[in-house]
């Protein structure tokens, strides 16, 4: 940070001075290892849920359901990742897909899987909002 300018303090430094930049890629990592995480939470019970619609414990749509908020996440990260605006769309049809699988048969990884696709939705928000070019003087 520069200093006033001994023979004149009431000047101000040539420096543009401001807030810091907004600094999104924290907040994309941590989003990332979420998704990452929870993809890897419907892995592991995906067999378990295939083998509740054979049974018919749960409905098919249930499980699509639930499938697609997996695939809508794990493209959502990939769009993050690229810093693509198509991640909040596919993260909000994440999120719609995991609301309505979770009407229907609730589920921890499903309330997860929510969760994470609203946070998701609102980083890739920020994270590709478009930037204010600096004031020039």
């Amino acid at each position: 940070m520069k200093t006033l300018d001994q023979n004149d303090p009431y000047r101000p430094p040539a420096a543009a001075v401001g807030p810091a930049p907004y600094q999104a890629e924290g907040w994309r990592t941590s989003v990332l290892i979420l998704v990452l995480l929870q993809l890897l939470f419907y892995a592991f019970n995906a067999a378990s849920g295939l083998r509740a619609v054979q049974a018919g414990e749960i409905s098919v749509v249930a499980f699509l359901a639930s499938v697609s908020a997996a695939v809508c996440l794990l493209a959502g990260a990939v769009m993050l990742w690229l810093r693509s605006r198509a991640g909040i769309y596919l993260f909000a049809i994440s999120a719609l897909s995991a609301g309505v699988a979770l009407l229907l048969v609730p589920t921890r990884t499903g309330v997860t899987g929510l969760g994470i696709a609203v946070i998701a939705s609102l980083v890739c928000l920020r994270a590709t909002a478009p930037r204010k070019a600096a004031n020039p003087q």
